[in-house]
Protein backbone atom coordinates (compact mmCIF):
# COMPACT_ATOMS: atom_id res chain seq x y z
CA UNK A 1 0.00 0.00 0.00
CA UNK A 2 2.82 2.44 0.88
CA UNK A 3 4.63 1.56 -2.35
CA UNK A 4 1.48 2.24 -4.33
CA UNK A 5 1.02 5.68 -2.73
CA UNK A 6 4.66 6.60 -3.40
CA UNK A 7 4.30 5.45 -7.00
CA UNK A 8 1.17 7.59 -7.50
CA UNK A 9 2.83 10.67 -5.98
CA UNK A 10 5.86 10.17 -8.21
CA UNK A 11 3.63 9.80 -11.29
CA UNK A 12 1.74 13.01 -10.49
CA UNK A 13 5.03 14.86 -9.90
CA UNK A 14 6.46 13.71 -13.23
CA UNK A 15 3.25 14.55 -15.11
CA UNK A 16 3.15 18.00 -13.52
CA UNK A 17 6.74 18.75 -14.59
CA UNK A 18 5.93 17.49 -18.07
CA UNK A 19 2.85 19.73 -18.39
CA UNK A 20 4.70 22.76 -17.02
CA UNK A 21 7.47 22.18 -19.56
CA UNK A 22 4.99 21.95 -22.41
CA UNK A 23 3.18 25.08 -21.24
CA UNK A 24 6.35 27.15 -21.27
CA UNK A 25 7.38 25.95 -24.70
CA UNK A 26 3.97 26.10 -26.42
CA UNK A 27 2.36 28.85 -28.43
CA UNK A 28 -0.19 30.58 -26.20
CA UNK A 29 -3.63 31.81 -27.09
CA UNK A 30 -3.61 35.59 -27.25
CA UNK A 31 -6.33 36.26 -24.67
CA UNK A 32 -6.82 33.22 -22.47
CA UNK A 33 -3.17 32.51 -21.68
CA UNK A 34 -3.76 28.78 -22.21
CA UNK A 35 -1.58 26.70 -24.55
CA UNK A 36 -3.26 26.10 -27.89
CA UNK A 37 -2.42 22.40 -27.85
CA UNK A 38 -4.36 22.09 -24.57
CA UNK A 39 -7.36 23.94 -25.97
CA UNK A 40 -7.34 21.74 -29.06
CA UNK A 41 -6.96 18.57 -26.99
CA UNK A 42 -9.99 19.40 -24.87
CA UNK A 43 -11.99 19.48 -28.11
CA UNK A 44 -11.30 15.82 -28.92
CA UNK A 45 -13.23 12.76 -27.75
CA UNK A 46 -12.13 9.31 -28.89
CA UNK A 47 -13.21 5.71 -28.61
CA UNK A 48 -10.84 2.80 -28.08
CA UNK A 49 -10.77 -0.98 -28.08
CA UNK A 50 -10.34 -3.55 -25.34
CA UNK A 51 -10.79 -3.42 -21.59
CA UNK A 52 -7.31 -4.44 -20.44
CA UNK A 53 -5.48 -1.55 -18.80
CA UNK A 54 -2.16 -3.01 -19.91
CA UNK A 55 -3.13 -3.34 -23.59
CA UNK A 56 -1.51 -1.48 -26.47
CA UNK A 57 -4.73 0.45 -27.06
CA UNK A 58 -4.91 1.52 -23.44
CA UNK A 59 -1.27 2.56 -23.51
CA UNK A 60 -1.96 4.78 -26.52
CA UNK A 61 -4.98 6.32 -24.79
CA UNK A 62 -3.05 6.96 -21.59
CA UNK A 63 -0.20 8.53 -23.54
CA UNK A 64 -2.49 10.90 -25.45
CA UNK A 65 -4.42 11.86 -22.33
CA UNK A 66 -1.19 12.65 -20.47
CA UNK A 67 0.10 14.74 -23.36
CA UNK A 68 -3.10 16.79 -23.56
CA UNK A 69 -4.47 15.41 -26.82
CA UNK A 70 -7.75 14.14 -25.34
CA UNK A 71 -10.52 15.79 -23.37
CA UNK A 72 -12.85 12.83 -23.33
CA UNK A 73 -13.45 9.21 -24.22
CA UNK A 74 -16.53 7.35 -25.44
CA UNK A 75 -17.41 3.83 -24.36
CA UNK A 76 -19.12 1.12 -26.40
CA UNK A 77 -20.49 -2.25 -25.39
CA UNK A 78 -17.33 -4.05 -26.52
CA UNK A 79 -15.08 -2.13 -24.16
CA UNK A 80 -17.33 -2.11 -21.13
CA UNK A 81 -16.11 -4.99 -18.94
CA UNK A 82 -17.89 -6.89 -16.20
CA UNK A 83 -19.19 -4.69 -13.39
CA UNK A 84 -16.31 -5.35 -11.00
CA UNK A 85 -13.80 -4.10 -13.62
CA UNK A 86 -15.77 -1.19 -15.07
CA UNK A 87 -15.03 1.39 -12.37
CA UNK A 88 -11.36 0.35 -12.37
CA UNK A 89 -11.13 1.03 -16.13
CA UNK A 90 -12.66 4.49 -15.83
CA UNK A 91 -10.57 5.31 -12.76
CA UNK A 92 -7.44 4.47 -14.73
CA UNK A 93 -8.43 6.78 -17.59
CA UNK A 94 -9.23 9.62 -15.21
CA UNK A 95 -5.94 9.12 -13.37
CA UNK A 96 -4.03 9.94 -16.56
CA UNK A 97 -5.50 13.42 -16.90
CA UNK A 98 -4.97 16.57 -14.86
CA UNK A 99 -8.23 18.03 -16.24
CA UNK A 100 -11.30 15.83 -15.62
CA UNK A 101 -12.13 13.68 -18.64
CA UNK A 102 -15.55 13.46 -20.13
CA UNK A 103 -16.46 9.78 -19.92
CA UNK A 104 -19.29 9.40 -22.42
CA UNK A 105 -21.73 6.64 -23.28
CA UNK A 106 -24.83 6.24 -25.46
CA UNK A 107 -27.29 4.90 -22.90
CA UNK A 108 -30.68 5.80 -24.31
CA UNK A 109 -32.44 2.57 -23.42
CA UNK A 110 -33.93 0.00 -25.75
CA UNK A 111 -31.79 -0.89 -28.76
CA UNK A 112 -29.25 1.83 -28.03
CA UNK A 113 -27.90 0.64 -24.70
CA UNK A 114 -24.19 0.14 -24.09
CA UNK A 115 -24.60 -1.48 -20.68
CA UNK A 116 -25.22 -5.16 -21.40
CA UNK A 117 -27.71 -6.84 -19.00
CA UNK A 118 -25.88 -10.13 -19.72
CA UNK A 119 -22.92 -8.64 -17.85
CA UNK A 120 -25.11 -7.79 -14.89
CA UNK A 121 -26.08 -4.22 -15.78
CA UNK A 122 -29.61 -2.85 -15.69
CA UNK A 123 -32.02 -3.24 -18.61
CA UNK A 124 -33.89 -0.12 -19.70
CA UNK A 125 -36.81 0.42 -22.11
CA UNK A 126 -36.62 2.47 -25.29
CA UNK A 127 -37.57 6.14 -25.20
CA UNK A 128 -40.79 5.36 -27.06
CA UNK A 129 -41.68 2.78 -24.41
CA UNK A 130 -40.84 5.16 -21.55
CA UNK A 131 -43.18 7.80 -23.00
CA UNK A 132 -46.00 5.29 -22.54
CA UNK A 133 -45.26 5.17 -18.81
CA UNK A 134 -46.55 7.61 -16.23
CA UNK A 135 -44.30 10.53 -15.35
CA UNK A 136 -43.53 8.96 -11.99
CA UNK A 137 -42.56 5.65 -13.59
CA UNK A 138 -40.37 7.50 -16.08
CA UNK A 139 -38.63 9.32 -13.21
CA UNK A 140 -37.91 6.00 -11.49
CA UNK A 141 -36.60 4.44 -14.72
CA UNK A 142 -34.23 7.27 -15.54
CA UNK A 143 -33.25 7.75 -11.91
CA UNK A 144 -32.08 4.15 -11.82
CA UNK A 145 -30.22 4.55 -15.12
CA UNK A 146 -28.41 7.71 -14.01
CA UNK A 147 -27.46 6.23 -10.63
CA UNK A 148 -25.94 3.20 -12.34
CA UNK A 149 -23.85 5.36 -14.68
CA UNK A 150 -22.62 7.51 -11.79
CA UNK A 151 -21.71 4.41 -9.79
CA UNK A 152 -19.12 3.37 -12.38
CA UNK A 153 -17.75 6.82 -13.18
CA UNK A 154 -19.56 7.74 -16.40
CA UNK A 155 -20.24 11.48 -16.37
CA UNK A 156 -21.81 12.18 -19.79
CA UNK A 157 -24.76 10.33 -21.28
CA UNK A 158 -25.08 11.10 -24.99
CA UNK A 159 -28.86 11.19 -24.73
CA UNK A 160 -31.76 11.87 -24.74
CA UNK A 161 -32.86 11.77 -28.35
CA UNK A 162 -35.13 14.78 -28.91
CA UNK A 163 -35.83 14.11 -32.57
CA UNK A 164 -39.57 14.21 -33.11
CA UNK A 165 -41.12 10.98 -34.40
CA UNK A 166 -42.49 12.40 -37.65
CA UNK A 167 -41.50 9.29 -39.60
CA UNK A 168 -42.14 6.05 -37.66
CA UNK A 169 -40.33 4.08 -40.40
CA UNK A 170 -37.12 6.10 -40.18
CA UNK A 171 -34.32 3.52 -39.87
CA UNK A 172 -32.29 5.84 -37.64
CA UNK A 173 -35.01 7.07 -35.29
CA UNK A 174 -38.61 5.91 -35.58
CA UNK A 175 -38.04 2.27 -36.44
CA UNK A 176 -35.54 2.03 -33.57
CA UNK A 177 -38.06 3.49 -31.08
CA UNK A 178 -35.56 6.18 -30.17
CA UNK A 179 -38.03 9.08 -30.14
CA UNK A 180 -40.39 9.81 -27.28
CA UNK A 181 -43.25 10.99 -29.48
CA UNK A 182 -44.50 12.77 -32.59
CA UNK A 183 -45.72 15.54 -30.25
CA UNK A 184 -42.95 18.11 -29.51
CA UNK A 185 -44.45 18.93 -26.11
CA UNK A 186 -44.41 15.26 -25.07
CA UNK A 187 -40.84 14.93 -26.34
CA UNK A 188 -39.80 17.83 -24.12
CA UNK A 189 -41.77 16.57 -21.12
CA UNK A 190 -40.04 13.18 -21.07
CA UNK A 191 -36.67 14.54 -22.16
CA UNK A 192 -36.78 16.91 -19.18
CA UNK A 193 -37.36 13.93 -16.87
CA UNK A 194 -34.33 12.24 -18.43
CA UNK A 195 -32.14 15.34 -17.99
CA UNK A 196 -33.32 16.02 -14.43
CA UNK A 197 -32.64 12.43 -13.38
CA UNK A 198 -29.06 12.71 -14.64
CA UNK A 199 -28.55 16.14 -13.07
CA UNK A 200 -29.72 14.65 -9.77
CA UNK A 201 -26.72 12.32 -9.98
CA UNK A 202 -24.27 15.01 -11.15
CA UNK A 203 -24.19 13.76 -14.76
CA UNK A 204 -24.17 15.67 -18.03
CA UNK A 205 -26.49 14.90 -20.96
CA UNK A 206 -26.54 15.68 -24.69
CA UNK A 207 -29.60 16.42 -26.80
CA UNK A 208 -29.49 14.80 -30.24
CA UNK A 209 -29.59 15.04 -33.23
CA UNK A 210 -29.48 18.79 -34.05
CA UNK A 211 -31.21 20.32 -35.96
CA UNK A 212 -33.59 17.33 -35.97
CA UNK A 213 -33.68 14.19 -38.09
CA UNK A 214 -37.02 12.66 -37.18
CA UNK A 215 -38.11 12.82 -40.80
CA UNK A 216 -35.00 11.08 -42.16
CA UNK A 217 -35.46 8.28 -44.66
CA UNK A 218 -31.98 6.81 -44.23
CA UNK A 219 -29.15 6.31 -41.77
CA UNK A 220 -26.14 8.64 -41.54
CA UNK A 221 -23.93 5.70 -40.61
CA UNK A 222 -23.81 5.10 -44.35
CA UNK A 223 -24.51 8.39 -46.13
CA UNK A 224 -25.54 12.00 -45.63
CA UNK A 225 -29.29 12.39 -45.29
CA UNK A 226 -30.81 15.16 -47.42
CA UNK A 227 -33.74 16.69 -45.53
CA UNK A 228 -34.22 19.62 -47.89
CA UNK A 229 -37.93 20.39 -48.11
CA UNK A 230 -38.73 17.96 -45.28
CA UNK A 231 -37.18 19.53 -42.18
CA UNK A 232 -39.41 21.97 -40.30
CA UNK A 233 -38.40 24.64 -37.81
CA UNK A 234 -40.58 23.16 -35.06
CA UNK A 235 -37.97 20.40 -34.77
CA UNK A 236 -35.74 23.00 -33.08
CA UNK A 237 -38.13 23.55 -30.19
CA UNK A 238 -36.68 20.86 -27.86
CA UNK A 239 -33.08 21.95 -28.53
CA UNK A 240 -33.83 25.57 -27.67
CA UNK A 241 -36.23 25.12 -24.74
CA UNK A 242 -34.37 22.30 -22.98
CA UNK A 243 -31.09 24.21 -22.90
CA UNK A 244 -32.45 27.42 -21.39
CA UNK A 245 -30.80 28.06 -18.01
CA UNK A 246 -29.05 24.67 -18.17
CA UNK A 247 -25.31 24.30 -17.66
CA UNK A 248 -25.21 20.51 -17.77
CA UNK A 249 -26.66 19.92 -21.24
CA UNK A 250 -24.79 19.67 -24.54
CA UNK A 251 -26.18 19.48 -28.07
CA UNK A 252 -25.08 16.83 -30.58
CA UNK A 253 -25.13 17.61 -34.29
CA UNK A 254 -26.55 15.40 -37.04
CA UNK A 255 -24.89 14.57 -40.35
CA UNK A 256 -27.94 15.80 -42.23
CA UNK A 257 -27.99 18.15 -45.22
CA UNK A 258 -30.50 20.89 -45.90
CA UNK A 259 -29.71 23.28 -48.73
CA UNK A 260 -32.23 25.76 -47.33
CA UNK A 261 -29.93 26.13 -44.32
CA UNK A 262 -26.58 25.61 -46.04
CA UNK A 263 -26.19 24.77 -49.75
CA UNK A 264 -22.71 23.34 -49.23
CA UNK A 265 -22.34 21.38 -45.98
CA UNK A 266 -24.20 19.04 -43.62
CA UNK A 267 -25.06 20.35 -40.15
CA UNK A 268 -21.89 19.05 -38.46
CA UNK A 269 -19.74 21.09 -40.84
CA UNK A 270 -22.14 24.00 -41.30
CA UNK A 271 -21.39 27.33 -39.66
CA UNK A 272 -24.59 28.90 -41.08
CA UNK A 273 -26.69 26.14 -39.52
CA UNK A 274 -25.09 26.31 -36.09
CA UNK A 275 -24.96 30.11 -36.10
CA UNK A 276 -28.45 30.86 -37.36
CA UNK A 277 -30.31 28.13 -35.46
CA UNK A 278 -28.38 28.13 -32.17
CA UNK A 279 -25.89 30.91 -31.56
CA UNK A 280 -28.21 33.67 -32.83
CA UNK A 281 -30.85 32.30 -30.47
CA UNK A 282 -28.40 32.90 -27.59
CA UNK A 283 -27.83 29.18 -27.15
CA UNK A 284 -24.27 29.11 -25.81
CA UNK A 285 -24.11 25.45 -24.77
CA UNK A 286 -21.27 23.16 -25.80
CA UNK A 287 -21.84 21.42 -29.12
CA UNK A 288 -20.55 17.90 -29.73
CA UNK A 289 -20.51 16.29 -33.16
CA UNK A 290 -22.08 12.97 -33.88
CA UNK A 291 -19.35 10.49 -34.74
CA UNK A 292 -17.40 12.07 -37.57
CA UNK A 293 -16.06 8.70 -38.61
CA UNK A 294 -19.51 7.78 -39.88
CA UNK A 295 -19.90 7.06 -43.58
CA UNK A 296 -21.96 10.23 -44.07
CA UNK A 297 -18.84 12.31 -43.42
CA UNK A 298 -15.94 10.04 -44.31
CA UNK A 299 -17.15 9.16 -47.79
CA UNK A 300 -17.45 12.84 -48.71
CA UNK A 301 -14.60 14.61 -46.91
CA UNK A 302 -10.98 13.93 -46.06
CA UNK A 303 -9.96 13.61 -42.43
CA UNK A 304 -8.36 17.06 -42.51
CA UNK A 305 -11.38 18.69 -44.18
CA UNK A 306 -13.60 17.15 -41.54
CA UNK A 307 -11.55 18.37 -38.57
CA UNK A 308 -11.04 21.91 -39.87
CA UNK A 309 -14.62 22.14 -41.11
CA UNK A 310 -16.16 21.03 -37.82
CA UNK A 311 -14.09 23.50 -35.77
CA UNK A 312 -14.93 26.36 -38.12
CA UNK A 313 -18.61 25.41 -38.05
CA UNK A 314 -18.65 25.95 -34.29
CA UNK A 315 -18.46 22.38 -33.03
CA UNK A 316 -16.79 22.38 -29.60
CA UNK A 317 -16.12 18.63 -29.20
CA UNK A 318 -15.18 16.43 -32.15
CA UNK A 319 -16.21 12.82 -31.59
CA UNK A 320 -14.20 9.98 -33.14
CA UNK A 321 -15.71 6.62 -32.21
CA UNK A 322 -12.99 4.36 -33.62
CA UNK A 323 -15.92 1.98 -34.05
CA UNK A 324 -16.15 -0.06 -37.30
CA UNK A 325 -19.93 -0.01 -36.91
CA UNK A 326 -19.83 3.73 -37.55
CA UNK A 327 -19.47 3.00 -41.26
CA UNK A 328 -20.72 -0.56 -41.79
CA UNK A 329 -20.56 -0.41 -45.59
CA UNK A 330 -16.81 0.24 -45.52
CA UNK A 331 -15.21 -3.15 -44.87
CA UNK A 332 -11.76 -1.53 -44.91
CA UNK A 333 -12.38 0.82 -41.98
CA UNK A 334 -9.46 0.65 -39.55
CA UNK A 335 -9.68 2.15 -36.04
CA UNK A 336 -6.81 4.53 -35.30
CA UNK A 337 -5.33 4.46 -31.78
CA UNK A 338 -3.77 7.89 -32.38
CA UNK A 339 -6.73 9.64 -34.01
CA UNK A 340 -6.79 12.26 -31.21
CA UNK A 341 -3.18 13.27 -31.73
CA UNK A 342 -3.73 13.49 -35.50
CA UNK A 343 -6.75 15.72 -35.02
CA UNK A 344 -4.95 18.07 -32.61
CA UNK A 345 -1.98 18.39 -34.94
CA UNK A 346 -4.31 19.33 -37.79
CA UNK A 347 -6.07 21.95 -35.67
CA UNK A 348 -2.76 23.52 -34.60
CA UNK A 349 -1.46 23.58 -38.19
CA UNK A 350 -4.71 25.20 -39.34
CA UNK A 351 -4.40 27.88 -36.65
CA UNK A 352 -0.83 28.54 -37.70
CA UNK A 353 -1.71 29.03 -41.37
CA UNK A 354 -4.89 30.99 -40.70
CA UNK A 355 -7.55 28.44 -41.65
CA UNK A 356 -8.84 28.38 -38.05
CA UNK A 357 -9.06 31.46 -35.86
CA UNK A 358 -7.69 31.31 -32.34
CA UNK A 359 -10.99 32.70 -31.07
CA UNK A 360 -12.72 29.49 -32.19
CA UNK A 361 -10.50 27.45 -29.87
CA UNK A 362 -10.91 29.97 -27.04
CA UNK A 363 -14.70 29.89 -27.27
CA UNK A 364 -14.80 26.10 -27.36
CA UNK A 365 -12.39 25.82 -24.45
CA UNK A 366 -14.56 28.19 -22.40
CA UNK A 367 -17.71 26.15 -23.07
CA UNK A 368 -15.98 22.85 -22.33
CA UNK A 369 -14.51 24.09 -19.07
CA UNK A 370 -17.95 25.41 -18.10
CA UNK A 371 -19.60 22.01 -18.47
CA UNK A 372 -16.70 20.24 -16.77
CA UNK A 373 -17.13 22.51 -13.77
CA UNK A 374 -20.62 21.03 -13.41
CA UNK A 375 -19.55 17.39 -13.37
CA UNK A 376 -20.61 15.90 -10.07
CA UNK A 377 -22.82 18.83 -9.07
CA UNK A 378 -26.27 17.63 -8.10
CA UNK A 379 -29.59 19.47 -8.21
Amino acid sequence: MIYKKIKNVYRIFVLSLFMIFKMFFSVYALDAGVPLYLMAGQMIMSGFHGTDIGSEWMNSMGEQIREGYLGGVILFDYNIPQKEEFHRLISYLQSQSWIPLLIAIDQEGGRVSRLDPKKGYGKYPSQKAVAELSLEEAKKTYGKMAAELRKYGVNLNLAPVVDIDYNPTSPAIGAMERSFSKDPDRVMEYAKIFIDAHENEGLLTALKHFPGQGRSLGDTHNKIEDLTGQWKKDELIPFINLTLDRETVLIMTAHTYNKELDPDYPATLSKPTIDSLLRQENVDVAIISDDIQMGAIQENYTFEETVVGAVNAGVDILLFSNNPRAWPENKDFQPDPYVAQRAVEIILAAVKDGRIEISSLENSFRRIMKIKENIGKKL
